[in-house]
């Protein structure tokens, strides 16, 4: 090739890059520029930006043993880091947590033990830490069609 051929490529080439760049320069101030809204007295107010709330729900996880003297529950949901469960008169430990949706594995540490929720028959076999968990699936709460828990969670709140 000649020297006016590379020079006339070089050119093209020149003017596609500024093209494009122009282009996506005005998509992404198309994006990120903050919508105005004209109030009643014509004063120019930025639109606020909602941001979606997590939901959570509070989820109860009950164990009941009169020979336990120390119970936690550990799971995803704390890192396995041990939260003790408080004891009522009824020998019936609890704690209420809160959640956001989600699937969840989790285990009683009972007296230095790990065992899973007797009263959740959905366990997993692998996972990962060399034993069983129970796992709890967390729902939205407007995906339970008018219902106040899951099917999961009737299992660990009411034991």
């Amino acid at each position: 090739m000649n020297k006016p051929t590379l020079f006339f490529i070089l050119i093209i080439d020149i003017i596609i890059i500024i093209g494009m760049s122009y282009v996506v320069y005005n998509r992404y101030k198309q994006y990120n520029a903050p919508k105005i809204v004209k109030t009643e007295k014509n004063i120019v107010v930025p639109e606020t930006v909602q941001v979606p709330v997590k939901q959570t729900r509070n989820i109860l996880f009950q164990y009941r043993s009169s020979k336990a003297q120390d119970v936690s529950i550990i799971g995803d949901f704390n890192d396995w880091t041990p939260q003790p469960l408080t004891k009522d008169q009824k020998n019936l430990w609890k704690i209420v947590l809160s959640l956001e949706p989600g699937e969840y594995q989790y285990n009683f540490l009972v007296n230095g033990k790990v065992i899973t929720d007797p009263n959740n028959r959905k366990k997993t076999v692998n996972n990962l830490r060399g034993f069983k968990s129970s796992v709890l699936s967390v729902k939205p709460l407007d995906d339970l069609s008018g219902h106040s828990e899951s099917k999961e969670e009737s299992n660990v709140q009411k034991k």
